[in-house]
This record gives C-alpha cells, structure tokens and sequence, in this order.
C-alpha cells in the first residue's frame, strides 16, 4: 500500500496509523482502561511528530466533547431529581398490565429518556430491572417471578431485554443520544466547520424514523419470541398495583422536577432553532456547545426548591447556622454521577481522527482506497455495519466508531460518494450491542437480574441486527440527502470542464478495441460452463446417493446443485457483461477464479512436495505417501501421479490465463464507461450552462487492479462541494492542456439566466432556480472541474 511513497511523505501518516493500531488492539484488548487508552495520543503524537502537545491536548475539549459535557450535566440533574422515573412509571402506568402493551410502553419509554441521556443511566434507573431481580421482589410480586410457570418468566426475559435495546435504538435518535453520534459529528465538524451538513435539527430529522422503525422491529420480535399469543393472565393485576404504588411513592410533581423540565426544554429549543438565532452573532461563533454550556450553568445557579414558598422561608428564619437553598446541581452530583471516563474516551476518539486529518493519512487512504470504486454502495453499507455490528459487541462503541468513521468517509470520497451514505450506518452500527452481556453496562444490568441466559441475547439480538443492515440499504440512500446543508445554493456554476480522452486504439487497449479479446472471453466463459455441466452430469450420475441405511445424502446433493448454479451463473455473467459491455457482470467470475486459483496453487504445491519427498525417502515412507494420495502401494505410481500433477498445473495455468483476460477486459469496459458518463455529464452541463468550456486534457498518472486512474479515464475527481466548503483549488491538480473543445450547439446561443448552485453531489448539475445574472457578473467564478 505504502510502497509507491517515499519515506519522508509516508513517515506521519505511517506513525498516525501506528499510533491507532496501537490504541485499537488496547480497546479491544482492554490491557489497560478504557479511559487511559484514550490519552495515548497526547504523549505519542508529540513524540512521533504527528502533531505538537498543545494541538492534540486542545482537542480533547472541543466543541463535540462540550455538547456532550452540557448534555450529561443535563443527564445527571434528572437522574438527581428521579424525573426519569416518574416519565418511565407513568407511562406504563398507562399502558397497563398487558404483557404485549406493558413491553411497548416500556421500550417507548426507555428509548425517550435515551435519546437525552446515556444508555447506561436510563438502564440503571428503570424500575424493571429491580422489580424483577429475585433480591428485590419478595415483598412486591413474588409470583412473577418465583412461581412454577415458565410463560412467566419468559414475559420477564422480554421485558428486561426490551429495556436493554430500546435504550440502545433510543440513543441514536439524536446528537447528545450516544458517544457514537458526538464522535460522527465532531468528525464532520473537524473537516467542514461552520458548513457541517449535519445540525442538530436534521440529525433528529433523519434519525426518529430509523428510531421508530427499530423499535417496531424490536417489539415484534420479543413479542414473538417471549410472549407470544396468550391471553390475560389474572396475575396481571399484581403487575398494575405495584407500578402504581411505585409511581405514588414519588409524591406530587416537586420544583425541582419543573425546574429541571424547563431548563431540559429551553436547551432542546436552542438546538433546534440554532440555524434561526445563530445569524444574530459573529460566524462561526456559536455552536450547539454554547447552548449546552448556558443551560449547565443555570442549573449550578437554579434553586432546587422554591424559593419563595412559605415553608422554605419559615426553615431558614428558624435555623440559627447559616443555610442555603441547595441548587439543582451540585459538584458533589458531579464527582458522583458524571460520567467523567466518557469524556476521555470521546476526547481520546476526537484526538485520534484529527491525527488522521492533519498526518495526510486520510488522504493516503483516500488515494489507495479508490479503487473500491467497483464496489456498490448497498454491498460496502452492508459490509461495514456487519463488520462494526461485530465488533461492537467485544469493544466500546465510541472506540468503534472513532476507528471505523474516518475509514469509511475516506473511501465514500474516493468513490465520489456522500459520506453520509457510509458514515451514518457504521455510526449507527456502532451503537448496537444486542448479543453478549459484557458487550455494553445496559446488558450487563439487566443481566444481573438473573433470569436472563446468554442464548436468550444472542437469539433476540441477532434478528435485530440483521434488521438493522437491512433497514440501512433499505432507507440510507434515499434518506441522507436530507442532511445535506442548503448553504451552497448561491454559488456560480463552474467556468471549464476538463475531459479526460479516452482511444481505444490505444496500445494497452488495442486488442480490446478489436474486440478479439471480448469474444476470446466469451468463449473462455461457454467453455468453462460447458465443463461445469458435464461435471455435474457426470458425477450425479457415477456417485453413489443413496446408502440403505443413512438414505438420500441431502447435503451432497444440495452442495452439488450450488456448485452447478454458482459455476453457470458466473460464467452466464461474464458472457452477458461482454455483450452488454458493463464490468460489474464480470466481478463475480473474477472474486471466484481468484479464489479457485489460489485453492489450486496451495494444492499443487503440497502435492508436489510429498511426490519430490517420495523420490527421496525410503520405499516404505513412499507407499505411505502415495496412500494418502489414494494410489496403489506399488512404487510404479509414480509416473502417474507426476503426469497428474502435470494435468493439475496445466489446467491451472489455463485458469491463470482465463482469470487475467476477463480482469483485462473488465478493465477496459470500466475505462469505457466512465469516459462515456464524463462525455454524458459534459453534454449536459453544456446544455444548461451554454457558457461553459468543455476541454480535453491527458493529466494524471497511476494505475489501479482492475481499473485505470480517474484522470486517465473520465471520473470526476472532485468531491461534492457540499461536503468540502473549503472547494478544492486548481492548484491541488495538474494544469490542464486545452485542447480541441467540445462543440455544441448552445455554443452561439445566448442565455440570460444563471444558475445558483454547482453543487456536485450529483454528476449532473441541477436545473437553474431563477435568474441571477447580475450576481454572477459579480462573484469570482469557481474552480474548473475535471472529470
């Protein structure tokens, strides 16, 4: 990967990723802390010349970790005021004893005190949990849980679960929910400042669905899986008299809890009305951090209890020492309740994406992981989150995402892609652990209650999971673009458009231009599906499938069946992507030769090793030998067996020769399709911008496997101005050499309208608004855009 840089541009970004290989095998690990991990770049970037101490320590307190500080202040004030409880009482007050709809109101619940608080706080001071411990049940409803009947105490295995996911699915609905979401945010914020598509407002947008659809998911499938179809159980009633004694045990609603309300408003409404306000204050001024700290500080100044109540004066006359109203918050709640570790961890997370920023190692990335290209978005969606869904469960979530963001938003540039479609699934991901108790404290502590078993998490959260990825392909791509800021609307259109040529006459594309090679693998493909088939033929029809006492050998039947539907069908594709000149037809017959001719290799080598040790060992080590190779134990085998292994590598090299050809003209159709949606994309924006230069220009250099570079063959190498407000200059590329423009027949005419945005998070700009040729005349124009 690194092999085509010289040392001294490779030294930071290699130390950048020494340093978060070093830190993601002690997360995962857990060799030491969570939270000291965390401070290993304030001593190792220094030291490998990343970036200076006063740099990466300032980032441990940016603006994310103070949202994040505000909103666990915020957290803690209402566990102090047990305000959650009486939201999470009353709510399933209402909802009953119903088993199906005491679950629903529950996850509901749950899941909004999640989306304010951490998941580990709303787990731990949910009355269910406790209820239905055996410790504290005796004197409550000892036959729930201790009675006879097993339906009993499935109910309470869902219930206990129902808390531990909805505080999970819960946390994702907005910013502050999960360290997750703060690490994604801090990310973009890093990189785009004040032009950071993602806002409170359009975070909560986008993520209350995914929030509602999951706990449907959620309630569905615990029903199913624990409850099932019963019909009310008289036991019922002991269920509603001890939620309801609970919730009097509060007493009517006290100042505090209003305080805490207000305030907890207050803040929700300046993060949501932030785009409004914000413009009364210098740019780039106020954040969502500004708000948060405010709030924090009022509630270090807000009275606990009313200070103007009859009762409280009466108190304070009459006691002799001097005596204070206790405020909402105190620095003892503080040293006692704040998650103080969560704020290294984040901090340690932050440290280590902007490393990858300033090191050039995202970019390195990016330049190395262009060649993904090939890959669907929908697959490498699906890829990740299995990928982050995994390793979440043996690893902090925050840990996960802060490896995982920076990663998978390199690759969506490379790709031209929004790195939102990449970036919040593996966010989101990131936050999931259904399956293992020690994966998150939420499931540690309804584990502790003693009922659950570790195969009742793994069955109710590997569904979810699955639910999860499937949702992410279903929704994300359509989804996401409601992210996207508005705030480039009143850029010029660009002045040139470089298009890259493409000749098919070209040495390295003569053959294929000829079209001898295509047909050539055409033929490749029929003549390998005829062999699968005859393959087929032959052995259904020699082997041996029937035995008079195990019966039909179902397993070998199926696996022989799969064999001919794989082998066909990637055949049939590269004869139908040939024709149908499209590379992607093609990936399948690739990724499986490549796997086939590795396979094969291994083998042959091992069966070369034992023939050359049978020449030189003694006759009886040679009939041992050749009897593990299934041959006669005669010395006279072993001409055959060489002449075999000689068929063996034939057939390999053959293989070999099949493999590169279809690589080769997979090559040379992608270089084609992209040269023609560049010449697609310059006609169209000749249509709608008849002032635009269309020129073409042989800049760029390199080579990928399977593809040529994108100068070479027409992509747009830019990123969509959106997601990059900076806007890359000319000079970051080659100049290019105008050559012949690119006629059209707008040429001549005239236009008096302009368009007001050239956003190029579509290849195809879009269609003007109103006219603005008066603002244009006056801005400078943009940067050329080379496709």
């Amino acid at each position: 990967m690194f092999a085509a840089y010289s040392y001294e541009l490779l030294r930071k970004p290699a130390s950048c990723a020494y340093v978060i290989l070093v830190m993601a095998f002690f997360w995962l690990t857990e060799t030491i802390p969570l939270p000291v991990t965390s401070l290993i770049p304030i001593f190792a970037y220094p030291l490998l010349s990343v970036e200076s101490a006063e740099q990466v320590s300032s980032v441990y307190l940016s603006d994310s970790n103070m949202i994040f500080f505000g909103s666990m202040v915020m957290a803690v004030a209402v566990e102090s005021s047990r305000l959650h409880e009486r939201v999470a009482l009353r709510t399933l007050c209402f909802t009953g004893a119903n088993p199906r709809f005491l679950m629903l109101g529950l996850q509901v619940a749950t899941a909004f005190i999640s989306l304010w608080m951490s998941n580990t706080s709303t787990t731990t001071n949910n009355p269910i949990p406790h209820v239905a411990s055996k410790d504290s049940i005796e004197n409550v409803s000892q036959v729930l849980v201790l009675s006879d009947s097993k339906q009993q105490q499935r109910i309470y295995k869902g219930l206990l679960l129902s808390i531990a996911y909805a505080s999970a699915i819960g946390g994702i609905g907005t910013l502050i929910g999960t360290g997750s979401n703060i690490a994604m945010n801090n990310h973009f914020q890093s990189i785009y400042g004040d032009k950071n598509p993602v806002s409170f407002f359009s975070f909560i947008c986008y993520a209350l669905p995914q929030v509602f659809i999951l706990l449907i998911i959620c309630w569905i499938w615990l029903q199913f899986l624990f409850i099932g179809f019963r019909k009310n159980s008289k036991k019922n009633q002991i269920v509603d008299d001890m939620l309801l004694n609970k919730y009097k045990q509060l007493g009517p609603i006290r100042y505090e809890e209003i305080t805490v309300v207000l305030s907890f408003l207050a803040l929700i409404i300046l993060w949501m009305t932030r785009p409004i306000w914000h413009k009364m204050f210098k740019p780039n001024y106020v954040t969502d951090g500004t708000s948060a700290m405010l709030i924090s500080m009022l509630l270090f100044v807000l009275p606990a209890e009313n200070p103007f109540s009859s009762k409280i004066v009466e108190r304070l006359v009459e006691n002799k020492k001097d005596e204070s109203i206790r405020t909402v918050m105190t620095w003892k709640l503080m040293r006692e309740k704040f998650s103080w570790s969560t704020l290294f961890l984040l901090g340690g997370g932050f440290a280590m994406a902007d490393g990858v920023k300033k090191s050039g190692l995202s970019e390195l990335l990016c330049s190395q992981l262009s060649g993904m290209q090939w890959l669907p978005p929908w697959t490498f969606i699906a890829f990740s989150s299995a990928i982050v869904c995994l390793l979440t469960e043996f690893t902090s979530n925050i840990a996960t995402a802060s490896i995982f963001i920076p990663m998978v938003a390199s690759i969506a540039i490379a790709q031209n892609m929004n790195p939102l479609i990449y970036v919040l699934p593996v966010t989101f991901a990131s936050s999931f652990t259904f399956m293992f108790p020690a994966g998150t404290p939420p499931n540690a502590i309804v584990f502790s209650a003693k009922i659950l078993h570790v195969s009742d998490m793994i069955l109710g959260g590997l569904v979810l999971k699955i639910s999860e990825i499937l949702n992410y392909n279903s929704r994300n791509a359509t989804k996401t673009s409601k992210l996207v800021s508005d705030e480039e609307e009143d850029k010029p259109p660009p002045t040139t458009i470089v298009v890259a040529p493409f000749n098919e006459n070209a040495p390295e594309y003569f053959l294929f231009g000829s079209c001898h090679v295509q047909k050539a693998a055409i033929y490749f493909a029929a003549f390998g599906m005829s062999i699968t088939i005859l393959m087929f033929i032959s052995t259904f029809f020699e082997f041996d499938w029937y035995h008079y006492k195990r019966g039909v050998d179902v397993g070998a039947v199926v696996g022989l069946f799969l064999y001919l539907a794989i082998g066909v069908l990637i055949h049939y594709y590269v004869i139908i992507g040939v024709k149908r000149q499209l590379s992607r037809y093609l990936l399948p017959f690739i990724c499986v030769y490549t796997i086939i001719c590795v396979t094969e290799t291994c083998m042959c080598i091992g069966l070369l090793f034992k023939l050359l040790d049978a020449q030189v060992t003694e006759p009886h080590h040679r009939v041992h030998i050749q009897m593990d190779v299934y041959y006669h134990s005669t010395t006279t085998t072993t001409p055959p067996y060489a002449a075999i292994l000689f068929g063996l590598f034939i057939v390999l090299a053959v293989q070999f020769l099949m493999l590169v050809g279809v690589m080769r003209c997979r090559q040379f159709l992608s270089a084609k399709q992209e040269h023609e949606m560049a010449m697609k994309v310059a006609e169209m924006s000749k249509t709608q911008y008849p002032t635009i230069q269309i020129v073409f220009s042989s800049s760029g250099s390199g080579t990928g496997p399977f593809r040529n570079p994108a100068p070479q063959n027409g992509i747009i190498l830019n990123p969509p101005p959106v997601f990059n407000p900076s806007s890359t200059t000319a000079n970051n590329y080659s100049s290019p050499i105008p050559q012949t423009p690119f006629h059209n027949k707008n040429d001549d005419e005239s236009s008096n309208s302009s368009p007001t945005t050239a956003s190029n998070s579509s290849p195809i700009p879009p269609t003007p608004s109103h006219n603005n040729s008066n603002k244009q005349s006056n801005e400078p124009p943009m940067e050329n855009i080379i496709i």
